[in-house]
């Protein structure tokens, strides 16, 4: 797969791009089609004006980043370079807005799980390179933000209404595999801590990622995770809870069983 980028540096109509994803996804087994269609949504999105919102505001763009994103599953070298130079403008896009970077991680994985799903027909372990490779860039970029936003939740005035601050607090509540990784969880909660008390606007929204810290020891952790559910409009319906909830409370559960026998004493029976 060569996946350069191409020489026309005018960013082309959206409904070309979009025209050109429906067409890769009419004939799914056309692989040239299916490249094209990621090279020309990297292509626009890489053209964007720098303050324009991917994701929060703009969910028509949904399809162009999820084809763009696709760009993951490739490792030919073109393939890495660009995307090497994508992930930068990505960053930054993700950076700038918390509402988009909660949609990376909800919206985008939806329409990333329908695509494979519906269009190209792959099952759970087809795509488990993706999401590994995907999830391991999604978890190194949050631990430098939250980092970042620790060095400085205390060095700046009003720090929650810095973006630099919110975006990566939220965003590790956006699901639940972010924070079931104990170093991002460790930061978020020290990120926590600086933050108390949490402003009013906090918790404005339910995330996924919630059900975490719903085991979480601290109780101010708990109840906070306890009030971002009661955010919640609807019931946890049959289809999110096995694509979103199932293997995070697994795993959880798995935990919790785990630390209750390590403090069990051995009994001697007679």
């Amino acid at each position: 797969m060569s996946l350069g980028r191409p020489s026309n540096s005018t960013p082309p109509d959206l409904d070309l791009i979009l025209a050109q994803i429906a067409k890769a996804h009419e004939s799914p087994d056309d692989e040239s089609l299916t490249e094209s269609a990621i090279i020309a949504s990297v292509d626009y999105l890489q053209q964007l004006p720098p303050e324009f919102h991917w994701l929060c505001s703009s969910h028509q763009l949904l399809p162009v980043v999820a084809q763009a994103a696709q760009l993951w599953g490739y490792s030919e070298p073109p393939a890495l370079a660009t995307l090497a130079k994508f992930k930068l403008f990505l960053e930054r896009a993700l950076s700038q807005c918390a509402q988009c970077a909660v949609e990376w991680h909800v919206s985008l994985r939806r329409e990333l799980r329908r695509v494979f799903r519906e269009i190209y027909s792959y099952d759970e372990f087809s795509t488990a390179g993706f999401y590994l490779v995907l999830d391991k860039w999604d978890q190194q970029r949050l631990l430098k933000a939250l980092r970042y936003a620790i060095d400085n939740a205390e060095k700046l005035p009003t720090a929650w209404k810095r973006i630099e601050i919110k975006a990566p607090f939220v965003e590790a509540i956006a699901d639940p595999n972010l924070l079931l990784k104990n170093e991002i969880l460790e930061l978020w909660r020290e990120l926590f801590s600086h933050l108390q008390p949490l402003p009013p606007d906090v918790g404005d929204t339910s995330l996924p990622g919630a059900l975490v810290l719903l085991f979480d020891s601290e109780p101010r952790i708990s109840t906070f995770a306890e009030q971002l559910f009661k955010k919640r409009k609807e019931k946890v319906g049959s289809v999110e809870f096995d694509e979103i909830f199932r293997k995070p409370l697994a795993e959880l559960i798995k935990r919790q069983s785990e630390k209750v026998l390590a403090g069990c004493s051995p009994v001697n029976i007679r």
